[in-house]
């Protein structure tokens, strides 16, 4: 449902969100090269939304019940005028972030957004815990709740990090935020790239016997698929 709210209510406006230059002494190139690097750095800008959520509430009410806007791009320049005072007319540095760290930083903005979303609907308060976007497809959407639910048993019950080492990420030695964002983006329904071992599928089985059997009228030793 869509909230309006005055514009004198808004917590935005005193911060510095809609000032037409960044904050003295730092230039225009200063203030984007500043917001790239916020941008890119995952766990800081998951930080710095946090606060967006629980400093700017009206102003999440107006903007974020909105769906006529970019709301993915509201959220980043909250996020970097509360971290650094720095106005959305500094909003440029977002494209000198590596494709990739575009898609990162839209898409850790991306679940935050659907689960306030998520709260609202729900009447429940931001629990500060890991968000989950509410379009995920059924398989990715259930990779995800699995993943929180095993980390949590391992170690992690008090939720999981923003953000880990590389290699850590890359080995699945430790869970992230940005590992799910990761898997997020190239839509892995199976969830190999979170460490899960995809799942035989019994439609691959039926499919080689009647690939075998077209070929010699062989019939194949695993009926029922693997």
């Amino acid at each position: 449902m869509r909230v309006f709210r005055h514009w004198e209510t808004w917590e935005c406006v005193p911060a510095g969100m809609y000032e037409s230059a960044p904050p003295v002494g730092i230039d225009t190139e200063r203030a984007r090269a500043l917001y790239a690097e916020f941008l890119g750095d995952v766990a800081r800008f998951a930080r710095a939304m946090q606060r967006v959520f629980d400093e700017w509430p009206v102003s999440c009410e107006h903007f974020l019940s909105n769906d006529k806007i970019n709301r993915i791009a509201w959220l980043g320049q909250s996020a970097m005028c509360i971290e650094r005072a720095i106005p959305s007319t500094s909003r440029g540095g977002f494209k000198l972030l590596s494709d990739q760290k575009q898609r990162e930083a839209n898409a850790i903005a991306e679940i935050y957004l659907n689960h306030w979303l998520t709260t609202v609907e729900s009447g429940l308060q931001w629990p500060g815990t890991l968000p989950t976007r509410r379009k995920l497809t059924p398989g990715v959407r259930s990779r995800v709740r699995e993943y929180e639910r095993q980390w949590r048993a391992r170690g992690y019950a008090e939720g999981l990090p923003d953000e880990v080492p590389v290699v850590l990420m890359r080995d699945n030695l430790a869970p992230s935020h940005k590992a799910l964002a990761l898997a997020i983006l190239r839509n892995d329904v199976t969830g190999q790239s979170l460490g899960f071992t995809p799942r035989p599928s019994r439609y691959y089985g039926i499919l080689k016997r009647l690939e075998l059997e077209g070929r010699g009228g062989r019939r194949s030793r695993w009926p029922n698929g693997f």
